[in-house]
């Protein structure tokens, strides 16, 4: 079983935490919510990717492109030897 000084151990820092959780809803409301849905935003992992997304038929077309484009570098490349 528990030991008397362990569960005084318990209950002080279960004492703190409420106490530390009166504190952290009284800066909230004092800030605002915008600023803890920053924290949490910020908290919660890496952003997500913003840019253009490239449907498959557009990449498809990029990917002839850019091998037409290839193949015409490396053919003048074996024009010049």
């Amino acid at each position: 079983m528990w030991s008397m000084d362990s569960l005084t151990l318990l209950s002080q820092l279960r004492a703190e935490r409420s106490e530390l959780d009166v504190t952290i809803r009284t800066l909230e409301s004092r800030l605002g919510s915008r600023a803890s849905m920053r924290i949490i935003t910020a908290a919660s992992g890496t952003p997500k990717r913003k840019g253009h997304v490239w449907s498959a038929a557009a990449r498809k077309a990029m990917s002839a492109k850019l091998r037409a484009s290839w193949k015409a570098r490396q053919s003048g490349k074996k024009a010049k030897k």
